[in-house]
């Protein structure tokens, strides 16, 4: 019964106009339990499955509750795919490959029930269109299905042996490249998912798929595997920080998305503005960061999770170029939608840059509080785990809790003893460690201290798109020569 339900929240106001009409239609005498079932839902969704069974048979346990339910959520799903219905869907408007998608396959279903009937030529002309919106699609396996039976209904020798065979193994090679190129990402989405750390298991990984693929795409060209060859090819360069080579290939990324009917989405248009902006942001170049972000933001829906993405480079671009204000407008803009998607990693981010919003106000209660509601990032043990807590240091020693804070170091300490880390966090907790040890002094480090601080300000080590929004030897100056940190920041990332 969840289904229906859920569903049944999904329609518009025309959609329940249908399907009503629809049951109407249909029912041929007596009650009509199926229009019963949707008024009490409508009327009460949190009923449960034996009250409504009870309201329409008189008792909690009875095989026609399920029956009903089968019934019912057939006919449901035969008013979907109604044209005038799927015309008029919002989610189709913003995607129309996959409008057409659908309609390629109703066109294909069409074919197989005049085939059925004896009706050979409405069959072939259906069949034709499909195949026409395969191949503009760059469909391999719409292509598949409908040369298929082309082919089992050809009486030409020749088509059979030569034009069809031809046709059916490109559309095989396709479809084997697309689905290689789609596992590549599956598996590279796993493997970073919730995880700000282990860049060069993935360059390796990236380096080994590309390479694949070029070998795939110069056998068989296939639209869809050149887009995420594309793809992957940007992940690549952002990793190993080259800029210039990212760029070159989003260009391209942008070129293919914009030509090619099968990609021509908005949410496809976007993309390359959004990984122009974590590339731009990633080298350094903060203000191309920020307009290539809100860019993208301008063409994505508000309640897709692209658009939290894009909002996430975007908040980073608005701290690093000077625009606080700005960032709790975003804020405020996304309240609800954060509220919806509360577990994605992108809520608890854009909350993890809220917090580093109020750091750099030098309102750190309020910074302190705000952190404690990005608990499912910590899920990453050997990134955005180890960057928190060493935030969550700073956060206290700007607060003077310096009990606390040494108390904090020690836990650092035992989570690095548990797993592997980047040398810029183990230096990071060395200082921290000996800050301890000299009573939390910031104006007389040791030669030690020195080093690591000398180490820890190279220019490549930090990561601008990261766990390390406040930049730890940036706030070890700051406290070294009592300047504000927000202040010092964007002076020392402006040279």
């Amino acid at each position: 019964m969840e289904r229906i339900k859920d569903i049944l929240q999904t329609l518009s106001k025309t959609e329940k106009r249908y399907l009503k009409s629809y049951l109407e239609a249909f029912h041929s005498k007596g009650e009509n339990k199926s229009l019963q079932l949707i008024k009490l839902i409508e009327k009460d969704p949190s009923i449960t499955q034996d009250a409504l069974a009870i309201k329409l048979y008189g008792k909690p346990k009875t095989k026609a509750i399920l029956m009903l339910k089968s019934r019912l959520l057939d006919r449901i799903l035969d008013v979907l795919t109604l044209s005038i219905n799927l015309n008029d869907n919002p989610a189709f408007k913003e995607d129309p490959p996959a409008l057409e998608q659908i309609h390629l396959f109703k066109s294909y279903i069409h074919a197989m029930l005049m085939r059925r009937r004896g009706l050979d030529k409405i069959a072939d002309e259906l069949l034709q269109k499909a195949l026409k919106q395969a191949e503009l699609l760059s469909l391999p396996e719409g292509k598949l299905l409908t040369i298929t039976q082309l082919r089992n209904m050809s009486t030409s020798v020749q088509d059979v042996r030569w034009e069809y065979k031809a046709s059916l193994d490109t559309a095989l090679r396709q479809y084997e490249n697309d689905m290689v190129s789609v596992g590549f990402l599956d598996e590279f989405r796993v493997m970073h998912a919730e995880k700000s750390s282990g860049d060069p298991e993935k360059i390796a990984f990236l380096r080994e798929a590309t390479a694949a693929l070029e070998v795939r795409l110069q056998t068989e060209y296939s639209v869809r595997t050149h887009y995420y060859y594309l793809s992957m090819m940007v992940t690549l360069h952002e990793l190993s920080h080259d800029l210039d080579a990212g760029r070159q290939v989003l260009r391209e990324l942008l070129d293919l998305v914009n030509t090619q009917g099968g990609l021509n989405a908005p949410s496809r248009k976007a993309t390359p503005y959004l990984r122009l902006a974590g590339l731009e942001l990633r080298m350094g170049q903060f203000e191309a960061g920020y307009e290539a972000a809100q860019q993208a933001r301008t063409i994505l829906n508000p309640n897709r999770n692209n658009y939290l993405s894009a909002s996430v480079y975007y908040l980073f671009g608005c701290i690093y170029t000077a625009r606080l204000e700005e960032v709790f407008e975003v804020l405020t803009s996304l309240v609800g939608t954060i509220s919806r998607k509360q577990f994605t990693q992108s809520g608890a981010i854009i909350k993890y840059l809220e917090s580093c919003t109020h750091f750099m106000q030098g309102d750190f209660h309020t910074a302190n509080r705000t952190l404690y509601e990005t608990d499912s990032l910590l899920a990453d043990k050997q990134g955005w785990n180890v960057g928190m807590r060493i935030y969550e240091i700073l956060i206290t020693l700007e607060m003077s809790h310096y009990d606390l804070a040494s108390s904090r170091i020690e836990n650092l300490r035992k989570h690095l003893g548990r797993h592997n880390v980047n040398k810029r966090e183990d230096k990071i907790f060395r200082y921290l460690y000996l800050l301890d040890k000299h009573s939390f002094d910031y104006e007389n480090p040791n030669a030690e201290m020195q080093q690591i601080l000398v180490d820890l300000s190279k220019k490549e080590s930090w990561a601008a798109v990261s766990h390390e929004v406040v930049r730890f030897d940036t706030w070890v100056r700051s406290k070294m020569t009592q300047q504000p940190f927000y202040d010092l920041l964007l002076e020392e990332i402006e040279d």
